[in-house]
């Protein structure tokens, strides 16, 4: 017997639905080819009740350890800068906390993102129903490197 993969991670989903409380679902994903196709069958319920936010990521794996560092050191420069340049500017205080700034750090610093001279995302998620805005995020976590978000469903 051969299990399609598809199959698989529709099943995985449906699962995953029946294992959630009843309510508000707010999934976060990588940006899989498949799941514009499965995500809307699965979660029709809470999308059409307006309780389905879905985030989607696509996040670089494949970077060098010297990159990786050299990313991450770089926006911790970026963020210690605009962190003391807003303290004389009188937005933020000693006491300000690193969540504040962090936060205010991306909101100042987020970008549409491109693929090229295109705009993201991948042609699975090029559908009307989907955002035509996907967002670079300028931080640069060990992790997650040179991430775009978008939100391919969002409540109304």
């Amino acid at each position: 017997m051969t299990i399609n993969g598809f199959y698989t991670k529709v099943a995985h989903f449906i699962l995953l639905k029946e294992m959630l409380p009843k309510g508000r679902v707010v999934l976060t994903t990588e940006q899989e080819a498949t799941l514009p196709n499965i995500l809307p069958y699965v979660f029709e319920e809470e999308i059409l009740a307006d309780r389905f936010v879905w985030p989607a990521m696509k996040i670089k794996k494949k970077t060098t350890k010297p990159e990786k560092l050299g990313k991450v050191k770089a926006y911790k420069k970026s963020r210690r800068q605009f962190q003391n340049d807003d303290m004389y500017a009188g937005r933020f205080s000693p006491e300000t906390d690193a969540r504040t700034v962090t936060e205010a750090y991306t909101a100042d610093n987020m970008a549409p993102a491109m693929r090229g001279t295109r705009p993201y995302p991948g042609s699975n998620y090029q559908i009307p129903t989907f955002p035509k805005l996907w967002i670079s995020a300028p931080t640069q976590a060990s992790g997650e490197r040179d991430k775009v978000v978008g939100f391919p469903i969002l409540p109304g």
